[in-house]
């Protein structure tokens, strides 16, 4: 996962990357066996900046990564000035985003990406906001060359 989030940003030093969901499963603040804490460990250490969202797991975020993490309170200020966004924890408010909005809010000199590691949008419908979108299994959607 770490490499397609590399590949998506064009590599990860100094990029800032939203990170949406860091609880192993919605509903909880658990982050034992969460996927998402080992993504943010490896992305931190390749030099990427990091904006996480969890609606649970946010003080236990801050237990694991202190000041190395920037903890948002909502998932709109993570993707500010983002370039990408990855969805780590199909949360049901996740799936509720104003796509439209969140691609207002990047950071992308290009076409604004998203990687979808739960598979809550279909492809469809995030390219038809603009997005490359690439989630598990399904490969790059909405981009030629891909």
């Amino acid at each position: 996962m770490v490499r397609k989030i590399r590949d998506a940003a064009g590599g990860l030093k100094g990029k800032t990357i939203a990170l949406l969901g860091m609880a192993f499963k919605p509903g909880v603040d658990d982050l034992r066996e969460s996927p998402a804490v080992d993504i943010a460990k490896r992305l931190l250490a390749a030099g990427a900046k990091l904006q996480v969202h969890d609606p649970m797991a946010l003080e236990r975020v801050k237990e694991v990564f202190g000041a190395r993490i920037n903890c948002c309170q909502d998932p709109y200020a993570a993707v500010t000035g983002a370039g990408v966004l990855v969805i780590a924890t199909d949360w049901p408010e996740y799936r509720e985003l104003d796509l439209a909005t969140v691609k207002k809010l990047m950071n992308t000199g290009d076409t604004p990406v998203l990687l979808d590691l739960r598979n809550i949008f279909t492809p469809q419908e995030v390219r038809g906001y603009g997005f490359r979108y690439q989630g598990v299994g399904r490969g790059w959607k909405g981009d030629p060359e891909k």
